[in-house]
């Protein structure tokens, strides 16, 4: 057997004189040591260190994540140079609604590329008909269209689901359909659980009918005919966050089919346990509102006229005169299909001859002075109008508010799209000094006229006059430089507001703000072009500010002490005032024009409290 060696004898302790000195500790040593190198040991020490300290600082963060939570915002908001600037404002959020960004990083949609669509098709969006989108709550009296918020899921033991409503009229029945998608961005996930599923499910077209008087067990009950997309899982779901759908060819052949009814309605529903499982989507108007985004073929509508034509407009009026006693006699005919188009009779002798649509471009107006010609030429000019005929004159460009008997319907001459043209449209003198703003439903609104001090309310018949007006407000006094708003490298998640000038040669785009969240939108030049103001979100609210282009600095005028929205301010012809849109107002009131000094101060409100008044637009002088 092996021992192991005894072990040594314990050595004595050193002697206290003989150690080394407590001033000399290891620094000291350390000193040494480092003094005793030679250049060559020195620099490869260095050398090490320095990559020491690059490779703690790089992989930090992965043990370290930072607290605050990385914005998410939605795709496919970009406004390009040379774009036409909308003003359709972003959707007013509430105390009760308020997004909570989450610290989880979410999934986010690349941006949507549409199919390029054939020669004779188009490039087509929709938004919803706010008076039929809205939510539902199994506790609730009625619906809550023109809501901001698209609930689903179930919240304090009440179930609640959305509807949205697109109204596709415009295509005639027929219309080959080759691309459809939906997408719809995210606003509040504080109520949402770990578990369950949100789907969006198409509604048989017999509940289009039913919206008026919609009960939230009709809406819930309601047959679906499909769901589009796969069901959304909680992990899909947030904040600023875009939802995509796609049609399936067999759901683009079912959407063909409901243009003989001329809707599409969908509803959203999420899971319905007793346990709090709630998402919101944004219902607003903006670049947030859902989309409806189609390439189609479009058909033609067919229109039935009379047989044998009638061999003069006197013959005409007795015809109509005709049918409307035989309707009255034995009722009214089967309705025709949707892609039919015939004239109804109207209840009087007058006959209404509306004025010839103003031509689209050069070539039809000159087809139709060629026409004229040939008529006076070889059966000379026209027949006169009989005396009980109402030709419509044209209307006024502006009607006072208090005449409206009906409302009518305001027109749209037809204008160029691009920007630099639009601005350069001359506008009535009548129309200086006017605030110009949107009214009416945020899908089909119309514009209204006042004066600074909120007077003389009138209609606007043409709406081109408001898109003059707003297009100059992006374009510089002197004509010269474009403001619009796009990412930038270094902050690629936000919308910055840059400037190009648009001489010959253009210069590359410069970027006038530095947001590191939100968006920056609604540029506005200062009549004397050394200021404009924009909206930002970069503190969490839509806020007004001014930037001085000579000091580079900026300055926010708004500062809302809740959940409200100012947006989309205009700066008086003399640059004294700024007029801006804002929901400040109580609790569910409407979005109101306002104004103040071009400082901030001074804010007064000029609605009454009875409209919904968005977007307006301080009309300047012609250049």
């Amino acid at each position: 057997m092996v021992y192991p060696p005894p072990p040594e004898p314990p050595q004595p302790p050193e002697p206290m004189a003989e150690r080394e000195p407590r001033a000399r500790g290891v620094g000291a040593r350390l000193g040494e040591q480092i003094a005793n190198m030679t250049p060559l040991e020195r620099l490869l020490w260095a050398v090490a260190g320095l990559l020491l300290i690059v490779a703690i600082a790089s992989f930090a963060p992965l043990f370290f994540p930072s607290s605050r939570p990385r914005p998410a915002f939605p795709t496919s908001t970009l406004l390009a140079a040379g774009a036409v600037a909308t003003r359709t404002p972003l959707p007013s959020a509430t105390p009760s609604s308020t997004p909570t960004p989450s610290a989880t990083p979410f999934p986010t949609q690349s941006p949507l590329v549409l199919p390029t669509p054939p020669a004779d098709g188009m490039s087509l969006t929709f938004s919803p008909n706010p008076d039929r989108t809205g939510w539902l709550g199994s506790k609730e009296l009625a619906p809550r269209w023109r809501d901001r918020n698209l609930h689903a899921g179930s919240l304090q033991n009440q179930v609640l689901v959305s509807v949205l409503q697109f109204d596709l009229t415009s295509l005639p029945p027929g219309s080959k359909i080759l691309y459809a998608a939906l997408e719809i961005t995210g606003r509040d996930r504080r109520n949402i659980g770990t578990t369950g599923e949100w789907r969006l499910e198409w509604l048989d077209a017999q509940i289009s009918a039913m919206l008026d008087e919609a009960t939230f067990d009709a809406v819930a009950q309601a047959r679906a005919l499909t769901v589009l997309g796969k069901p959304l899982k909680p992990e899909e779901l947030a904040a600023g966050v875009t939802n995509r759908f796609v049609f399936t060819p067999d759901q683009l052949k079912l959407l063909e089919q409901q243009l003989e009814i001329g809707t599409l309605t969908l509803r959203l529903r999420g899971p319905n346990g007793q346990d709090n499982n709630l998402f919101t989507w944004e219902a607003g108007s903006g670049i947030t509102a859902p989309t409806l985004y189609l390439v189609v073929v479009p058909a033609s509508f067919t229109v039935i006229t009379a047989t044998p034509t009638p061999e003069n407009v006197f013959v005409a009026a007795t015809l109509v005169t005709q049918q409307t006693r035989q309707a009255q006699q034995a009722g009214t005919p089967t309705p025709l299909p949707r892609a039919i188009v015939t004239a109804t009779p109207g209840r009087t002798a007058e006959v209404v001859v509306t004025n010839t649509p103003t031509p689209a471009n050069v070539e039809t107006a000159t087809f139709r002075a060629a026409y004229a010609t040939a008529v006076a030429v070889t059966t000379g000019t026209f027949t006169p109008l009989p005396s009980h005929y109402i030709t419509a004159t044209p209307r006024p460009l502006m009607i006072p508010i208090e005449s409206l008997t009906p409302r009518p319907t305001p027109t749209r001459t037809p204008t160029p799209r691009n920007v630099m043209q639009l601005a350069s449209m001359p506008i009535p003198a009548e129309f200086f000094n006017k605030i110009l703003f949107l009214t009416g439903a945020r899908h089909a609104p119309i514009v209204m006229a006042m004066d600074p001090d909120g007077r003389n309310l009138a209609l606007v018949t043409d709406r081109s006059v408001y898109d003059y007006a707003s297009a100059r407000d992006v374009v510089s006094p002197d004509g010269a430089y474009l403001l619009y708003n796009a990412p930038s490298i270094d902050f690629p998640e936000t919308l910055q507001i840059w400037s190009q000038y648009q001489g010959r040669p253009p210069s590359p785009p410069l970027r006038l703000t530095a947001i590191r969240r939100g968006v920056a939108y609604a540029p506005a030049w200062a009549p004397y072009g050394n200021k404009f103001a924009y909206v930002s979100s970069e503190t969490g609210r839509d806020e007004i500010w001014v930037m001085d282009l000579e000091t580079k600095k900026a300055q926010q005028l708004t500062n809302s002490k809740d959940w409200y929205w100012n947006q989309f301010p205009s700066w008086s012809p003399d640059g004294r005032r700024i007029a801006f849109s804002s929901d400040r107002g109580r609790m569910g009131s409407f979005t109101e024009i306002w104004t103040m000094n071009a400082d901030g101060t001074g804010e007064i409100k000029l609605g009454d409290g009875t409209r919904d008044a968005w977007a307006p637009v301080w009309v300047k002088w012609n250049r």
